[in-house]
């Protein structure tokens, strides 16, 4: 039986596959199997795994710890700080002194939680040029350092903090000699405690040695007593230099023996003022406005000095105000 050409036609048509839905390199037969259907495709993501227990808990403390680390800084950085300083000048501080202050650091230390609070720092520099830094209270014990050796400067630096800010701080800087800067600085967000604290300082310092002031409020007297009898003592020099006696020769004129004391007291206060000035600035330093009285006794710096001043004053000054006195008497009554 003869097919007719038109059927051979359209059926070898209708096998032939479409050309313009498909890729010409592409197999129909691999497509098909990589497009999976529809309804084969899941819905909605995958389930996440859920964590530990132990890993969970600790990332919710940890957040918890975070906001509440942030309200308190948020809270601090609303609050007022509170600074006290109190100046030291005019004591004489000896080794017991300096252990009770250090007394006062060590039990605001122990009263407080250890992990927010830092080891203090605790500094001594001696006057041979020795410096020693610690941070036990151990560098104040007796028969250590500061009985042993003339101090120079301490200087104690302790804080406790909360979340990396300072919540009290404690600096004490002591310089011996007339240095100014001298002084107990305390500061913290709590105006109790630093109140509390100054206030037990300031009960300790009252019942100090205080340094003698009578050195400053006497000192250009004195240097003017002192520039008299040395400024006498160079006119007598000068005139037995030239005349070859101690005494002055009588003026060819008559003098009035007041005006004639007036001239010798005046030319005396010129010829002894410079000398005078510089013993002047000496004395001032026998008496500093703070001194450390520690170490060995003989080997105290300023109290030896003053001993050896007061043998001078005995041997010197009272002559000079003897012969003061008997000159002003003189003048006085006109011989």
């Amino acid at each position: 039986m003869t097919v007719p050409e038109d059927a051979n036609t359209q059926s070898a048509e209708a096998q032939k596959p479409d050309t313009d839905e498909m890729p010409a390199h592409a197999d129909p037969v691999s497509i098909n199997q990589q497009e999976p259907a529809l309804s084969a495709l899941p819905l909605s993501d995958p389930p996440v795994p859920a964590l530990p227990k132990v890993v969970d808990d600790e990332l919710s403390q940890w957040v918890e710890q975070s906001t509440a680390r942030q309200q308190r800084k948020l809270e601090r950085s609303s609050r007022v700080k509170e600074v006290r300083r109190r100046p030291l000048h005019h004591l004489i501080i000896s080794s017991e002194n300096l252990r009770e202050l250090v007394e006062i650091i060590e039990e605001q230390r122990n009263t407080l939680d250890p992990a927010k609070t830092t080891a203090p720092k605790y500094a001594i520099d001696t006057m041979d040029g020795a410096s020693y830094e610690s941070s036990s209270a151990a560098i104040f014990a007796p028969s250590q350092i500061v009985d042993t050796h003339q101090i120079q400067h301490v200087h104690i630096d302790w804080f406790s903090s909360d979340d990396m800010t300072i919540a009290g701080w404690i600096r004490i800087d002591i310089r011996q000699g007339d240095y100014s800067g001298s002084d107990i600085r305390i500061e913290s967000y709590d105006r109790t405690w630093v109140n509390g604290v100054m206030g037990r300082f300031e009960n300790m310092i009252a019942h100090w040695e205080r340094q003698s002031r009578w050195p400053r409020w006497f000192a250009w007297p004195i240097a003017l007593i002192l520039a008299y009898g040395l400024g006498r003592l160079a006119l007598s020099l000068l005139v037995y230099v030239i005349t070859g006696s101690w005494s002055p020769p009588t003026p060819r004129q008559q003098i009035d023996q007041r005006s004639l004391s007036f001239i010798t007291f005046l030319g005396a206060i010129v010829f002894g003022i410079v000398p005078a000035a510089f013993f002047l600035s000496q004395f001032y330093e026998l008496w500093p406005s703070i001194e450390f009285r520690t170490g060995r006794e003989h080997e105290q710096k300023y109290r030896r000095r003053r001993v050896w001043l007061w043998g001078f004053v005995v041997v010197f000054i009272v002559p000079i105000l003897s012969t003061l006195a008997y000159d002003l008497i003189r003048w006085l009554i006109g011989l």
